[in-house]
C-alpha cells in the first residue's frame, strides 16, 4: 500500500470510486489530485488540465509550469497524457511525445519531463531537444509496456513523490528562443529553413 495515498484520503476515495464504478476516465482524478498535492500553488507551481502548449487549439491533458520568481514568468516543466486502462500504452506515449516536442520547440527548452497514465498506473519520461525522443525515467523498460506502469496505490507508487521532488530540483533549462532542433546531431539543415 502506498504511504503517499494513505496520507491523502481523498486520493484513496477517488481510486475506490474508479474501481467501484469503472468509469472510463475516473482514474484521471486521483492523478490530478496527487499532482496538485505535490506541485502546490503556494510553492510556485500550477497543475493545469486541458491546456494548449503552444496557444493553439490542440490540448494536452496535463501541463505543469513553475514560476520564475525573478522575472514573474511561467516556466514549462512537464506535460502529461492520461488514458483509461483499456487503451494501449502507445496511444498516450505517442501523444505526450508530440506535445513534449512542441513544447521544446515552442518554448526553447533543452528538455522537458513527461507523465503518462494508464488506468491507475503511471510512468515518467524525459524528452531532450537533442534526441526529441521519449526516454523512460527510473526504468529501462521500453515504450509500450503495460508492465512498466506503476500502480499509484502500491508501495512502488510512492516514487511519485521522489519524481516530483526531482522535477522541482532539476527544472528544464531554457536554451534560447531559437529553434532547439538545431541542437540535434542528426538535424537536417533543410528542415530548419
Amino acid at each position: 500500500m502506498s504511504r503517499f495515498v494513505s496520507s491523502h484520503p481523498i486520493i484513496r476515495a477517488l481510486l475506490l470510486r474508479h474501481r467501484q464504478h469503472n468509469l472510463e476516465y475516473a482514474a484521471v482524478a486521483p492523478f490530478q489530485t496527487a499532482l496538485n498535492a505535490l506541485f502546490q500553488a503556494r510553492d510556485g507551481y500550477a497543475v493545469n488540465i486541458e491546456q494548449s502548449v503552444d496557444g493553439g487549439r490542440a490540448r494536452v491533458d496535463l501541463l505543469i509550469p513553475g514560476l520564475d520568481y525573478e522575472h514573474l514568468t511561467l516556466h514549462l516543466m512537464m506535460v502529461g497524457e492520461m488514458k483509461p486502462s483499456h487503451k494501449s500504452p502507445e496511444e498516450g506515449e505517442t501523444q505526450v511525445l508530440k506535445t513534449a516536442q512542441e513544447a521544446i520547440v515552442g518554448h526553447g527548452l533543452a528538455m522537458i519531463y513527461a507523465f503518462t497514465t494508464l488506468g491507475e498506473g503511471f510512468r515518467f519520461w524525459t524528452v531532450s531537444a537533442r534526441t526529441m525522443s521519449l526516454e523512460p525515467l527510473g526504468s529501462d523498460t521500453p515504450r509500450g509496456s503495460h508492465t512498466a506502469y506503476i500502480p499509484l496505490d502500491f508501495a512502488e507508487g510512492d516514487c511519485i513523490v521522489e519524481f516530483s521532488s526531482y522535477v522541482k530540483r532539476n527544472r528544464p533549462p531554457v536554451t534560447s528562443f531559437a529553434d532547439p532542433r538545431r541542437l540535434q546531431n542528426d538535424a537536417n539543415p533543410e528542415d530548419l529553413q
